[in-house]
């Protein structure tokens, strides 16, 4: 596997570091600060590697995603009732541009970009 091809390298700037965490545990974390690459960890499909940057020029994390585990949870588990409060204005916002596109299609509204330039301008103070 990809943690063993490093491991052969026997290089020691390349550290692999298993990551055994849910998603409950991620979130426990909070107001502390989650390292990127369990941040990027937790948005990956099963089987797919990233690369992501390091900070302040330091190298680069290879984020390696092998499994995915899913537990079982109660419906009235507290997680639920957060992560819809966390999507909910995600959504509205999702919802809210799907619908002013669909309304401006189908309205024909034509941009005059020349009066919104202007408009910025004076509201800028640039006039």
């Amino acid at each position: 596997d990809f943690a063993d091809a490093l491991r052969a390298e026997n290089e020691p700037r390349f550290q692999v570091r298993p990551v055994d965490l849910s998603r409950r545990e991620l979130l426990a974390q909070r107001g502390r600060e989650v390292a990127p690459p369990l941040v990027l960890l937790f948005s990956m499909a099963r089987g797919s590697t990233k690369l992501l940057e390091a900070p302040q020029n330091v190298g680069w994390y290879l984020v390696d995603l092998e499994e995915v585990e899913t537990g079982e949870i109660a419906a009235d588990d507290p997680v639920i009732a957060q992560t819809r409060r966390q999507f909910a204005s995600t959504l509205a916002d999702e919802y809210r541009r799907q619908l002013t596109k669909a309304i401006s299609t189908n309205v024909g509204i034509e941009r005059n970009e020349d009066a919104i330039e202007s408009v910025r301008r004076q509201l800028a103070g640039e006039i």
